[in-house]
């Protein structure tokens, strides 16, 4: 399977290696040195295993700077060729009870993704490789369809709200999240690590909310529009959709 990758700047397709990488060349060293072990290790468990060989490890771009200005917390990335940031106010969007304590923010990648083939990618913290920026922040957990539309690359994140502020009252109200800071994996449930390639190009027609899905309305019922084109030129493609609809 391949994975295209559109977008207008060029930086991003030349400094593409820097935030968005086989998670299998970023392996901690904490890792690697298991191999020393005499005992068996966790380099040995199917889960970690599967998880780094098909995932990619994106990272951020650029620098963050996190400052406190009045009654506001602003984060600002340092380059906006490479990312833009935006705000999700979770007591709205899901339970003040429950996400009060926390901050979400939307990290947007200039670019989007769409696979040769269906597939459904899932994102996954990096707590299992680099679990020291787990007190700060952690990436929130989903399933993407990929299918034959392009969809858009952006990574929720949900900071602990005490620990900015214990942050920012250390550093005197400003401390900056460094470029190459692991935050998210995306992982692949093929045999192999889909290729990658990239081009410069318009990105703007990706997936927009109309095409989202809700609780009510059966993931398979949707996505079988996305699937027809490409059932009908295959013939994987028609025996997978006869093995789906044998399933319903």
């Amino acid at each position: 399977m391949k994975i295209l990758l559109t977008t207008p700047k060029k930086i991003v397709k030349e400094r593409l290696d820097e935030f968005f990488d086989p998670a299998l060349k970023n392996l901690p060293d904490w890792y690697k040195n298991l191999s020393n072990k005499k005992f068996t290790t966790v380099n040995k468990c199917p889960a970690f295993i599967w998880t780094f060989k098909t995932s990619y490890l994106i990272r951020t771009p650029c620098d963050v700077m996190v400052k406190r200005t009045g009654d506001e917390v602003l984060f600002e990335p340092l380059n906006h060729a490479v990312l833009k940031i935006d705000f999700h106010d979770l007591e709205y969007q899901m339970s003040k009870d429950q996400y009060g304590d926390y901050l979400a923010l939307k990290f947007q990648f200039p670019m989007s993704i769409k696979t040769s083939e269906p597939v459904k990618a899932l994102f996954l913290s990096p707590f299992q490789m680099y679990p020291e920026n787990n007190r700060l922040f952690t990436s929130a957990s989903g399933v993407i369809p990929y299918v034959h539309k392009k969809t858009p690359v952006n990574i929720f994140l949900f900071f602990h709200k005490q620990t900015v502020a214990d942050l920012l009252e250390e550093y005197d109200n400003e401390f900056v999240i460094h470029k190459g800071t692991p935050i998210a994996l995306v992982y692949f449930p093929t045999e192999s690590l889909p290729r990658l390639e990239v081009k410069i190009g318009d990105f703007e027609d990706v997936m927009l909310h109309d095409e989202h899905l809700t609780l009510k309305e059966p993931a398979i019922k949707h996505l079988s529009k996305y699937f027809d084109e490409w059932k009908e030129r295959s013939v994987l493609g028609k025996l997978i959709w006869r093995y789906v609809l044998w399933r319903r």
